[in-house]
């Protein structure tokens, strides 16, 4: 075993690891990127949010639920990127229990002792997905470090997970970084075009239904759908800012990057989403009126058209 990249610490009944952080949500609103953000500084391989964001094809995805759920822009949910990030992140990851599996509770916990004895984090998902860095007595709690907290800071978990947990370590093989964007793109096209996956909505169909949603139903609907649709928006600016940053730092596809960076420009016009009727902890409320959501279609409409061009960029330049 090698040595860990930072200290143990140990005292009396609790085992943390040190040097690694927590997040947030407004900071980093992918919690499985943005805890594999982390990952990599703790384990000395950084790589930016923005760069795990691209290689996944997470920053050129645009989705919406059918019934506008808040999980439209997860990783995991409709048309999924989780696979292309857990294969080009700087950290591999051991699958501990996958979702779906029968619970056997003290193996996992033996399997936490043992990780973070030998250094290293796992990755703990259930609705969102975080960081387990230590544990108390004999991995009953743990220690965690995790965005739905609504702080950076660590706090004992005692409910185990109800999706997956895996042990993180670094990667073992170096990445091909260019051939990882050329393959990010490719995939971004594939998922503008796919139209729907499952009960998501991907691409063009995915703009029509939240500009149509937005423009004709009822106050009294919108005003369920509005939360979902927020946080969309909201990761939505997210992933066209990384996809500019990412094409930035990687200096490729200059006419991609202008119609991303105009999606970016529409999406912040306001500096937030023009409605939110139920908001996250960090923003300002704002009603829902005719001119804002008025206001509102006429944003996600220039962003849709942008973000048009941009694929049909990416369609030309050889990546269908």
């Amino acid at each position: 075993m090698t040595d860990p990249p930072h200290p143990i610490l140990r005292r009396g009944e609790r085992t943390e690891l040190s040097g690694i952080e927590g997040f947030v949500l407004c900071e980093m609103g992918n919690s499985v990127v943005g805890s594999l953000t982390r990952a990599s500084e703790y384990f000395g391989v950084p790589e930016p949010y923005f760069e795990l964001l691209g290689r996944s094809a997470q920053a050129f995805r645009v989705q919406i639920h059918e019934e506008f759920c808040p999980s439209s822009p997860h990783s995991a949910c409709g048309a999924s990127t989780l696979d292309r990030l857990f294969a080009t992140a700087p950290v591999e990851l051991k699958s501990i229990l996958k979702h779906g599996d029968v619970l056997d509770e003290e193996a996992v916990r033996f399997a936490v002792v043992r990780a973070i004895n030998s250094g290293l984090p796992m990755l703990y998902s259930s609705e969102e997905t975080g960081l387990i860095v230590g544990y108390l007595d004999d991995g009953n709690p743990w220690i965690c470090l995790h965005p739905y907290a609504w702080h950076p800071n660590r706090f004992e978990e005692s409910n185990l997970p109800s999706f997956s947990v895996d042990l993180l370590r670094p990667r073992a093989t170096p990445l091909d970084a260019e051939a990882a964007l050329t393959d990010a793109l490719r995939a971004g096209l594939a998922m503008w075009d796919q139209g729907a996956a499952g009960p998501y909505l991907t691409g063009r169909a995915a703009y029509n239904h939240w500009i149509d949603a937005v423009s004709i139903t009822s106050p009294e609907v919108f005003s369920r759908l509005s939360h979902g649709a927020y946080w969309t928006f909201d990761q939505l600016k997210e992933a066209r800012t990384a996809a500019v940053d990412y094409l930035s730092a990687h200096r490729a596809y200059p006419e991609i990057k202008r119609e991303f960076a105009a999606v970016v420009n529409a999406l912040q016009a306001e500096g937030r989403c023009p409605i939110e009727v139920t908001t996250p902890a960090w923003a300002d409320k704002h009603p829902a009126t005719p001119e804002s959501r008025s206001r509102y279609a006429d944003i996600l409409a220039t962003a849709r058209d942008h973000d048009t061009a941009a694929f049909a960029a990416i369609r030309e330049l050889g990546f269908a």
